[in-house]
């Protein structure tokens, strides 16, 4: 439905037409605004279904990820049933969707790695270096046989 200031009841709303004509204004720049909130929604749709088919894990990996028993940050034990598949080098920066660039993340974690200064490198085999900011260095290991035998760096 659209609304013009000639089908505003000036006498009704008790305003002049020059407020009924800002009224008209303010409808249409609303409803410009709606259309546009309306294609990018719609661009956002097909941009996710695209990301959906380019980052897919094939079942091998899934299962093998799966079978982790934790997050791997280190010292942290919540199952890996309750954490985030976290790609070591960022998937938007290139990085491989396969066992050798992914690690299983619980939340919290996986937004410390991200956000909270902490920097993480596959060392090869499953093997993760963690280094802390300030400059402190783990490396956590993995816990089942299918993640020792990813390809990758051999590690030190």
């Amino acid at each position: 439905m659209q609304i013009t200031a000639e089908a505003i009841p000036r006498a009704e709303l008790g305003m002049p037409r020059a407020a009924a004509v800002r009224v008209e204004a303010a409808l249409a720049e609303v409803a410009e605004l709606e259309a546009t909130i309306r294609a990018a929604q719609a661009r956002q749709f097909e941009l996710i279904a695209e990301a959906s088919e380019a980052f897919h894990l094939d079942d091998a990996v899934l299962a093998g990820l799966t079978t982790e028993d934790q997050c791997r940050f280190p010292h942290c034990s919540r199952p890996a049933t309750r954490t985030d598949f976290d790609h070591t080098e960022g998937w938007a920066d290139g990085g491989r969707t396969d066992a050798a660039n992914l690690a299983c993340l619980c939340r919290a974690h996986h937004r410390m790695k991200h956000h909270g200064g902490w920097r993480v490198r596959q060392l090869g085999r499953g093997r993760l270096e963690w280094t802390s900011p300030t400059g402190r260095v783990q490396v956590t290991e993995p816990e089942y046989a299918f993640m020792q035998g990813v390809g990758g760096a051999q590690g030190p």
